[in-house]
């Protein structure tokens, strides 16, 4: 083949700089989609959460946020970021004047980083492939580097990520180790520190990642040892020693990894602990011990030192090999077979041939990103392997393919291995075959063609769009950063952020840099279980139970029946094929019925979702997520039904749901003039605050001898006569109420079945000892008055002399008592019945007994298959809360007091409550500690108790006949509603 070319002549430094100029134009060719109305969009779901690092960096003396208490809210969370990327970028920026407080400034700045780093990696390609077959394959392998969209996709203008620095540091390290293998046998020392130095670097980008590449490394440094090659160890030796620092650091963080719970902290390697030291001196010492090998092989005495070499590094890799065997083992098995479900689902993590999340075979993103070359690639290497000593050609490629074959997160590496091998096959075209050559070319640029209207589309700002927020979700976001009270802690890790966002977790680290709010979940994998929580919610009461838990004063809501969510949360939260969102019965979601406009009632109805913001396209709504004047704030008078019948008469009149929405708490955004938030909706009216309105009929209304319009179970029926009263109390509430004639079936109807329900069921029946307790609770209690004597007004009450009707009076309990009586009693009796919750229980006492016994929490929650958990509470109010925020404040929880004062505090540490939690759903609590600041750390294991879908489902149905066609044909076409499921029409 061609000679191997070499550094000195002006041509080469000369084609360094051309070809860096035309990579960067590549790279820069997404312009028009990165820049555009005055705001930098990024692509990438981590580049928001990187530009974050960044800025707080340059703002805390170079110093990243870890742990970061924006992450995983409201534990805070770690990241499996090394510290080199953020803090050399932050160094960078602030070396070259960039001002942190001009946010524009620095994201622009931010989005040149990758292209910059990017085109530095097609020079080393270049001079890769320069140094191994000489010029002319140096330039095609650098051109290829140049061009390759499985290189530019992660190196291109904005796709501000850790991934372009990695490539680079990858190349850098090559060639140092080709330098080495080409030096003088004396000459060696500099090369091979160089390399190790290169390596160290790597370590420091991406700490987890680096495994696989160390791997390769030492495969090629295996072969060189073997084969004579003085001085490899030092490779290795060296990072292994600069990195000991963050290695022990990991001791007095107890570890910085949770997902590897059954692996000793000190040799988790997600993020820095000993792994890393011990893996880089097991490649040292069998690198030595191959080189002693070779020597004995060579014929080579092994005497004295020699002897001593051979023994000492054979017991050093033994040792070592045992002390990695089993976290390399779980951090395989845990990337490659998925054991994180959420891992399934990141585009990275997928093979290359199965990138779409639905697991089917694709060869469209391959040849897309790789060419056609990718299906000839492993004959074109055989081929020109054939003809190369170079042992790194030999190793490199091969391994690189396979790897990105099992996963595609190695693509950016890849690019490398198939540059150099289409350039070592055209040199040796170039050799063997010249009249070849001209041939040879037209089929490449034919290879290339998909590469080429790919990167024509990069230019159009169309390929990979999803990756980058839409401008409507970046006005959101931008909104509710303006809108809504600033939240401690973004520059400090130590403060305590008052309140977090729940949201799709790759919208999380958006959230964080654009809204600057804490996110429940992100896309490192956090808080994923409890946004499937919220998201698959089939009541209000699910969705605001799981926002209280993790103080989420706000809430990106988004469709989850769009695109691949149902598939993702079934199996995530391991729901039942007859799940609604499985099922798609939308009507059975909260969070579509909460997007296309319901009223939303149910068991937490002192809270209420109040659309504030709407784009001008419709595509993102703002809502708000408040308590309607406190605990208590609905008037007492009119608590609604638990189940939620408005939604379900939804189904009659679909909406199209927006893709993205945004539920948040106090801030009424139209109020606040200073800071506008574009197209405001007005906000839902508070009911204790409406004015009465007259009823429409007033007048006598018809006599209780109206006909029936449904007839449900034994006792249970709905009138002409109940829906008129409905509609007309209804409207007491003022002009937004939902008071048509198929909302009044629907709560009549619901209330009937929980009627038949408990009597037949738990045999229980509503006395008239009940709603007398419930008149009179209602006229003590009521916190809107003037709505309450609108409506008992309408059945013929006097505030002078009372009731004037007997059957006003029973017209009165029957539309207005009874929806507050019934829900009650049927809600207990699902909910802690032994006969309907026997499942739950049985798995309560089996964990109770082997808790008991002292079994860890996590693994009895993996054996029952519930959920486990770690928490933190404290027991005052945090500080910090100066600001007065616009709707006024939500502050410190009490429930966090309170659940410390009767369930934590008489524990020690390590001591679990004797008796489990049950309430909603059954909950063991363990105490892990207490800090000085009164911050209590503990763990729970939760078991779901039957919904009252799952138990509506299993029961016998009840006879219901509707005797009105157009009602009759409006209930079969709903889904979803479990009140309805338990009928037999």
């Amino acid at each position: 083949m061609t000679p191997a070319g070499t550094f000195t002549s002006r041509r080469f430094w000369l084609a360094c700089v051309l070809l860096f100029l035309a990579a960067l134009a590549v790279r820069a060719l997404p312009w028009s989609r990165t820049f555009h109305d005055g705001k930098v969009f990024f692509y990438g779901t981590d580049s928001w959460y990187q530009v974050r690092r960044v800025e707080f960096a340059m703002r805390n003396g170079l110093r990243l946020p870890e742990p970061d208490p924006y992450l995983n809210y409201p534990q805070g969370g770690r990241t499996h970021l090394g510290p080199l990327f953020g803090k050399s970028t932050a160094l960078a920026a602030m070396l070259l004047g960039v001002d942190v407080r001009d946010r524009h400034a620095l994201e622009t700045f931010c989005a040149w980083v990758p292209a910059v780093l990017g085109a530095l990696c097609a020079v080393v390609a270049l001079a890769l492939g320069w140094l191994l077959f000489g010029a002319g394959a140096g330039l095609l392998c650098g051109g290829l580097m140049a061009v390759l969209p499985a290189h530019v996709c992660y190196s291109m203008l904005g796709h501000f990520d850790h991934h372009v620095a990695e490539s680079l540091l990858f190349g850098a390290v090559a060639l140092a180790l080709l330098l080495w293998r080409r030096a003088e046998a004396g000459r060696r020392l500099r090369p091979a520190l160089a390399a190790g130095a290169c390596l160290w670097l790597l370590s420091l980008v991406s700490p987890s990642i680096t495994a696989l590449y160390t791997a390769i490394f030492w495969l090629i440094c295996l072969a060189e040892a073997f084969g004579g090659g003085g001085n490899a160890w030092l490779v290795f030796a060296l990072p292994a020693f600069l990195l000991i620092p963050a290695g022990a650091s990991s001791l007095g963080a107890g570890g910085q990894v949770e997902r590897l719970s059954s692996v000793p902290s000190w040799l988790m390697f997600e993020q820095y602990s000993f792994f890393q030291p011990l893996l880089l001196a097991f490649c040292a010492a069998s690198v030595e011990l191959a080189a002693a090998l070779g020597s004995r092989r060579r014929g080579e005495e092994l005497e004295g030192r020699a002897l001593g070499r051979l023994v000492g590094s054979a017991l050093a890799c033994g040792l070592l090999a045992a002390a990695l065997a089993w976290p390399v083992w779980q951090g395989a098995a845990s990337v490659l077979f998925k054991g994180e479900t959420w891992v399934r689902y990141i585009a990275e993590y997928r093979p290359l041939f199965f990138s779409r999340p639905d697991g089917v075979f694709s060869t469209r993103f391959a040849f897309h990103t790789c060419g056609y070359l990718l299906a000839v690639f492993p004959l074109l290497w055989l081929w020109a392997a054939g003809r190369t000593r170079s042992v790194f050609f030999r190793v490199a490629p091969p391994v690189l393919f396979v790897l990105v074959l099992v996963q595609l997160h190695s693509l950016y590496v890849f690019a490398y291995g198939l540059a150099l091998t289409l350039a070592a096959a055209w040199a040796r075209l170039r050799e063997e075959r010249p009249d070849w050559v001209k041939p040879a070319a037209g089929v490449l640029a034919l290879c290339l063609w998909p590469c080429g209207g790919w990167l024509w589309s990069l230019g159009q700002g169309s390929p990979y769009r999803y990756l980058t927020l839409s401008d409507q979700d970046y006005e959101m976001l931008s909104a509710l950063e303006r809108s809504s009270p600033s939240t401690s802690g973004y520059y400090d890790v130590k403060a305590v952020p008052e309140y977090g966002v729940l949201c799709p977790w790759s919208m999380g680290h958006a959230v964080i840099y654009l809204a600057k709010r804490p996110a429940v979940a992100d896309p490192f994998g956090h808080g994923i279980a409890k946004e499937a929580r919220y998201y698959t919610a089939t009541d209000a009461a699910q969705a605001v139970a799981v926002l209280e838990e993790n103080k989420a004063r706000y809430a990106v809501a988004q469709d989850p029946t769009a695109g691949a969510l149902p598939m993702i949360y079934g199996q995530y939260l391991k729901l039942p094929p007859d799940h609604p969102l499985l099922r798609g019965a939308t009507g059975g979601l909260f969070q579509t019925r909460l997007l296309s406009g319901a009223p939303q009632s149910g068991p937490k109805s002192s809270w209420r979702f109040d659309a504030v913001f709407k784009s001008p396209e419709g595509r993102s709504l703002l809502f708000e997520f408040s308590e309607r004047g406190g605990p208590a704030a609905l008037a007492a008078a009119a608590p609604p039904s638990p189940v939620l019948a408005e939604p379900a008469a939804l189904q009659a009149q679909p909406r199209t749901p927006p893709r993205a929405a945004v539920a948040a708490a106090k801030p009424a955004v139209a109020a606040a003039p200073a800071r506008p938030v574009p197209a405001p909706l007005p906000p839902t009216p508070v009911i204790a605050a409406a004015a009465p309105a007259a009823p429409a009929a007033a007048a006598p209304a018809p006599s209780n001898s109206s006909g029936r319009v449904a007839a449900i179970g034994e006792k249970n029926a709905v009138t002409e006569q109940d829906l008129v009263d409905f509609t007309n109390t209804e409207n007491c509430y003022g002009p937004d109420a939902l008071s048509s004639r198929k909302a009044g079936f629907m709560r009549m109807l619901e209330n009937s079945v929980m009627d038949e329900v408990l009597r037949r069921e738990a045999n229980i029946s509503i006395s008239e000892e009940d709603y007398a307790k419930e008149l009179k609770r209602v006229d003590e209690g009521t916190r809107a008055p003037d709505i309450l004597a609108c409506i008992k007004k309408y059945f013929g009450w006097n505030p002078g002399s009372g009731w004037t009707d007997v059957s006003g009076r029973k017209r009165y309990e029957r539309i207005f008592l009874r929806k507050n009586i019934v829900p009650g009693p049927f809600h207990k009796f699902v909910s802690f019945d032994r006969r309907v919750q026997g499942e739950a229980y049985g798995k309560r006492d089996a964990i109770l007994e082997r808790a008991r016994r002292g079994e860890a929490f996590a693994r009895l929650a993996e054996a029952y298959s519930v959920e486990y958990a770690t928490r933190t509470y404290t027991m005052t109010d945090p500080k910090g809360q100066s600001q007065e925020p616009m709707g006024g404040p939500m502050r410190w929880s009490p429930f966090e007091a309170q659940f410390i004062e009767e369930h934590l505090k008489a524990l020690k540490s390590g001591q679990m409550k004797a008796e489990p939690i049950d309430a909603g759903d059954i909950m063991f609590v363990k105490l892990v500690s207490v800090e000085a600041n009164e911050k209590y750390y503990f763990e729970t294991i939760r078991i779901p108790k039957k919904s009252i879908p799952e138990y509506l489902r299993g029961i016998t149905k009840l006879n219901c006949r509707i005797n009105d066609p157009q009602l009759l044909e409006w209930v079969r076409g709903i889904n979803g509603n479990p009140m309805l499921g338990a009928c037999a029409f």
